[in-house]
């Protein structure tokens, strides 16, 4: 008795190459997402009043002429630092800084961004307003749903 085997081998083999080549353009593209959606939520966070009477929660309250405590949102005063306030995609590059593929960064070119980010020099009495690192954490469900969602769809071909 002879036994005939056959296999779809190559054409499995030629499946997985293909698969493999969309899968990182996938995630950039499910990054991309995020990125986008957490420096929404970072702009959200530095989109204050700007009024020197506002609290952490928004309500008014006569507080020694400035913002109590030192939450969220960042007042506005300027607009500099809100409107310094970018993202950056895999693949792309701005204010010197590019991201490689399966990367992508939050950036913002005020020159008193860390300060206010950390808590430092004139923002020490608010403490860190993490505004970005808060942004990411705050999208974070929602970002691993696009890259998920952006994997599904190059797995299925669509």
């Amino acid at each position: 008795m002879k036994l005939k085997v056959t296999t779809n081998a190559e054409e499995l083999s030629r499946e997985l190459k293909r698969v493999e080549k969309r899968i990182p353009k996938a995630v950039d593209e499910g990054l991309g997402r995020w990125a986008k959606r957490a420096d929404a939520m970072a702009i959200r966070n530095l989109s204050g009043s700007g009024s020197k009477y506002e609290n952490a929660k928004g309500k008014y309250q006569r507080r020694k002429g400035r913002v109590a405590g030192g939450g969220y949102p960042v007042p506005v005063r300027t607009g500099n630092l809100k409107q310094s306030q970018d993202y950056i995609v895999p693949g792309k590059s701005k204010a010197g800084i590019t991201a490689q593929s399966g990367q992508a960064y939050l950036v913002n070119t005020a020159k008193y961004a860390v300060a206010v980010h950390d808590g430092r020099g004139q923002n020490k009495k608010f403490g860190p307003r993490r505004f970005a690192l808060d942004a990411v954490n705050d999208t974070r469900d929602s970002g691993m749903k696009d890259i998920s969602f952006a994997i599904r769809k190059a797995l299925l071909g669509e």
